[in-house]
């Protein structure tokens, strides 16, 4: 049986694409704080949303 990603891959998966387009549109993590704070709550809420509707990732 293949096994999917599981709750903490896609998590981490999020957040580091958050980190990503706040870095690519809106430049320096620095100057723009309140962005990458927005990104990874987006990216933390819709990974539980998403776990909530399709939580068969996390079976044994």
């Amino acid at each position: 049986m293949v096994q999917g990603p599981t709750m903490s891959d896609l998590l981490l998966s999020a957040i580091f694409t958050a980190f990503t387009m706040v870095r690519v549109i809106k430049g320096s993590w620095l100057r723009n704080p309140q962005y990458l704070a927005t990104g990874i709550l987006g990216a933390i809420v819709g990974t539980l949303v998403l776990h909530a509707y399709w939580p068969a990732y996390d079976d044994d």
